[in-house]
């Protein structure tokens, strides 16, 4: 899933620097309206259904195909919301273009409901690989189609054309993979159970979505589309550890605490070596977005996106600390508890609502990611102490975890930039490579030399792939 998961990010990466060349801000401004209405509609799209069908023990044959009658049938009722809706929706942002926007993008709401059944039961299985194959045919279609149709001049329209192309690749996907076929058959009873499971759940979407949205929509509404256009892509790039390592740990460890949940300790230690793990991708990644998101604005774009460098040096917080809580919601979802993120998330949702437009108004896009940064900290940190009275761990047991990657990753962020400070010329496309290549050299001694555990994991796997390779030259 992880490696999958890493190549369509670095595709969907790659695209989003190319969009940012091809087109001008008020183009992804308006693409971010359109998203984040989308978006909204579509939280209500399953209810939970998807996370109810993992946890679901009882009734494996009745419950997947109960719930493959309902989403579809939810996802059409709210195409004909966006559709009415969307004049509405433009005259609150101003701007006239939002309306058709809107009503084409909501069709993927359509598309991704007939795939999310088979999707699920993947995941259920613990089966990544073919659900990670699947999403990957999403992002690198997106990212082709958008920035074909970019070059040859349909501005914000190659976004929406490759959201729904994306879609579409995902759900053909899904359904070739797939060896499960539904049967025409609802259970009342499992469809109540279901739903009473997934209130929490969806619930705890809702919260999340206008957490992670409040902010494009205020400023949208207060500012200008260029603002909202710097901030939409100054949070893309910044979230880098949240989305190419969150959304891969929350969605496998799910399935995976399910299994462990009756057992305190194996729960335990599950969630300690997925700390861990996260630690070592994220903390140098947000180090390194940091260190480094001056000097790659400029090399690429000159001063076109000068104005989303601090917001990028401020969100890359905000994107860690989601980062490394993403493992904790799979706990409480595995333990039967999802109220617990649904009633910290709304307190940090009320800390933004309250507090967003005096930030906005006062500072612009600068208050704005201050004010990510603390509700995002303070939700970790409330999570966390929730979890420590369902594992039973020690506040040690976590900074034994954090503490030498979070050194690590500021040594091996501090001296390149010190170095190339001295000895390279300043915003030059050499000293940004000698930066990435010394820092990744950097951790990777400094790993290797403290972290004993990973030197045999990583001697153990070279061994075994040498002597599979020696196998097959002695059988050829």
């Amino acid at each position: 899933m992880g490696g999958t998961s890493f190549f369509s990010k670095l595709v969907s990466f790659a695209s989003t620097l190319l969009l940012a060349k091809l087109l001008v801000p008020y183009d992804i401004g308006l693409m971010a309206i359109g998203s984040l209405v989308i978006a909204s509609i579509g939280l209500f799209r399953d209810l939970g259904l998807s996370r109810a069908l993992i946890f679901e023990r009882n009734d494996l044959d009745e419950a997947p195909n109960t719930a493959f009658f309902l989403i579809p049938s939810l996802s059409l009722g709210l195409y004909f919301i966006a559709f009415i809706s969307a004049p509405f929706i433009a005259s609150f942002f101003k701007d006239q273009h939002v309306t058709l926007i809107v009503r084409v993008l909501a069709f993927s709401l359509i598309l991704s409901s007939f795939g999310e059944v088979p999707a699920t039961l993947f995941e259920k299985d613990i089966d990544f690989r073919k659900k990670s194959l699947a999403e990957a045919s999403n992002l690198i279609t997106y990212g082709i189609v958008s920035v074909f149709f970019a070059f040859l001049g349909f501005s914000y329209w190659s976004m929406v054309i490759g959201q729904i192309s994306g879609e579409l690749a995902r759900l053909i996907s899904v359904w070739r993979i797939s060896t499960w076929r539904p049967r025409f058959r609802f259970n009342k009873a499992v469809a109540r159970r279901l739903l009473h499971y997934g209130k929490h759940v969806v619930g705890t979407g809702v919260v999340h979505f206008a957490i992670r949205n409040i902010d494009d929509a205020f400023i949208g509404r207060v500012l200008d589309k260029a603002a909202l256009g710097a901030y939409y892509f100054a949070y893309q790039i910044a979230n880098i550890p949240a989305t190419n390592v969150s959304n891969v740990v929350g969605r496998v460890m799910f399935p995976v605490y399910s299994q462990l949940s009756k057992d305190t300790y194996d729960l335990r230690n599950a969630f300690f070596k997925t700390l861990k793990y996260t630690a070592l991708i994220s903390l140098p990644l947000a180090f390194g977005i940091i260190a480094l998101s001056r000097e790659i604005m400029i090399v690429l774009y000159q001063d076109k996106w000068i104005a989303a460098v601090f917001p990028i040096q401020i969100l890359a917080v905000f994107g860690l600390a989601r980062s490394l809580g993403s493992g904790m919601g799979g706990v409480f979802m595995a333990v039967g508890k999802p109220d617990i993120m649904w009633k910290i998330s709304f307190l940090q949702f009320l800390i933004l609502a309250f507090f967003l437009y005096p930030a906005v108004k006062l500072y612009g896009i600068i208050g704005v990611c201050v004010l990510c940064d603390l509700s995002m900290l303070f939700s970790v940190v409330a999570h966390y102490l929730k979890l420590k009275g369902i594992l039973k761990n020690s506040h040690r047991d976590i900074l034994t975890i954090i503490a030498p990657i979070f050194v690590f990753s500021f040594v091996s962020a501090a001296i390149p930039k010190l170095m190339a400070g001295i000895f390279l010329p300043r915003y030059h496309a050499l000293s940004l490579a000698f930066q990435c290549g010394l820092m990744m050299t950097l951790y990777a001694l400094q790993l290797l030399t403290y972290d004993k555990d990973l030197r045999e994991s990583l001697r153990d796997r070279l061994r075994r792939t040498s002597i599979s390779t020696l196998k097959e030259k002695l059988l050829q």
